[in-house]
């Protein structure tokens, strides 16, 4: 366990191999059942763990075999302790973008879980829900999502499995903005609330923190993020292989602040063993905002053949929502691609992320709006810095494409950021005389 702890794989089984070979030549006892049972056990978590590189699904025969030595009933243990697994960034433990690792990983989970449960007593119970519901939800199956989801807050609390319960949780959040209930967000977020009163969940705040940062992050409320939060995208946090499940937030962050050039340098960055950017969904959270930024940045041609590559990777798995979930910022981006013809996305596709993207905006603004409204926020209106320079801009009676021109910013992007903030404040942005009269907007 220590050198899988270490992530010295190769020499756990160098080392473990041997052990089971020996022991089962030994007539079945107590003792030999129990030591051959916690090698499969650790060949499993090395298999379940090293997937993510290796593409090789079989760990769960190797807990069938662990099951198998445990069921014998040679043994009986007092052992109360319920074993709990931590997974990293995502609960889909796939390098690449393609149906069939993303289904066989899917199986080996149904075959292999239930044995994993029954010999930990209850470890990784509501990992196979809550890892289907990661996928519906990257698919925009927000129907299946909320249901799995569910499934899997049941079970994993059940047994104890908070990590399981709390990813699940942040599912649950993720559709209800998709879906615009400021409702259901609430209900996710009192569900995540319950999380901090188990007193045996050492990872409660740190996963409150995140879940929560990422939804101020989303519903424009940046500074209620914690700080922590708002770090460097760039430097691998550990480089282990249960880290990452900030980056969604960060990754929000960044792009909501306009700190393009960070998160340009981050896509470009060498992938670090088990970090974050080795899983492909989070590779494709990444390289979507990329495409973003480059656009911002008016490098028009480098960010449409980054979405390109985005749509070659996404499209035959139906990959939507790490699109749909940018709102504005990728309706402006596809209404570019729609103008262009140096690039090989179908117009038919580009369209339906216009479109849904659109959507995912306007209910977005519901839940933003739902909040505001539930904290007495309505007269308070929290802007972003570049928001605040825009409006100084206006303020000072630029027009758009000057606005764009100082701010190195599209003027698409100009008018969209303008757009949102006029429905935001409820009237006409048409130049400095609608703010120097009304000054009700907050530049703190």
């Amino acid at each position: 366990r220590c050198l899988l702890n270490l992530g010295r794989f190769q020499e756990l089984i160098t080392q473990v191999r041997p052990v089971i070979e020996r022991y089962e030549k030994m007539p079945s006892s107590a003792f030999v059942d129990r030591v051959i049972s916690g090698c499969y056990l650790n060949l499993a978590y090395v298999g379940l763990v090293a997937c993510l590189v290796t593409a090789d699904y079989d760990f769960w025969k190797y807990l069938e075999r662990a099951d198998y030595y445990y069921s014998r009933g040679t043994y009986e243990t007092d052992l109360k302790q319920v074993g709990r697994a931590t997974p990293g960034a995502m609960l889909c433990r796939v390098g690449t973008l393609e149906k069939e690792p993303l289904e066989r990983y899917l199986d080996a989970l149904e075959k292999g879980i239930p044995c994993m449960a029954h010999t930990m007593n209850g470890c990784c119970e509501g990992l196979v829900e809550a890892s289907r519901a990661e996928y519906a939800l990257y698919r925009g199956d927000l129907r299946d999502c909320v249901t799995l989801a569910w499934q899997a807050i049941y079970k994993a609390r059940e047994f104890k499995q908070y990590e399981m319960e709390n990813r699940a949780i942040f599912y649950l959040l993720r559709a209800a903005l998709a879906k615009g209930s400021y409702e259901d967000a609430q209900n996710a977020l009192s569900q995540l609330e319950h999380q901090l009163t188990y007193s045996d969940y050492i990872n409660a705040e740190v996963g409150f923190e995140i879940i929560t940062g990422w939804y101020y992050v989303m519903i424009g409320q940046p500074g209620l993020a914690m700080d922590w939060l708002k770090g460097s995208l760039v430097k691998e946090e550990a480089g282990t292989m249960v880290s990452g499940f900030e980056f969604n937030p960060k990754l929000k962050y960044h792009l909501m602040e306009g700190r393009y050039d960070e998160l340009i340098a981050c896509h470009e960055a060498d992938i670090l063993p088990f970090g974050w950017r080795q899983y492909a969904f989070a590779r494709l959270e990444l390289k979507v905002s990329a495409a973003v930024a480059l656009y911002h940045r008016r490098n028009r041609d480098g960010a449409l053949a980054l979405l390109e590559e985005a749509w070659k990777e996404a499209g035959p798995l139906g990959l939507e929502m790490p699109f749909i979930e940018l709102g504005a910022e990728m309706r402006t981006l596809t209404n570019s691609a729609l103008k262009s013809e140096r690039h090989g996305i179908p117009r038919d596709w580009l369209e339906q992320i216009n479109r849904k993207s659109a959507v995912y905006a306007k209910n977005l603004l519901f839940v933003s709006n739902g909040y505001r409204k539930a904290n007495g926020l309505e007269g308070d209106v929290k802007l972003t810095e570049r928001e605040i320079d825009l409006l100084r801009d206006l303020y000072r009676g630029l027009s758009r494409a000057e606005m764009g021109e100082k701010q190195n910013l599209s003027i698409n992007t100009v008018k969209s950021s303008l757009g949102m903030m006029r429905t935001l404040f409820g009237r006409p942005l048409a130049g400095g005389s609608v703010i120097s009269r009304q000054p009700t907007v907050s530049m703190k």
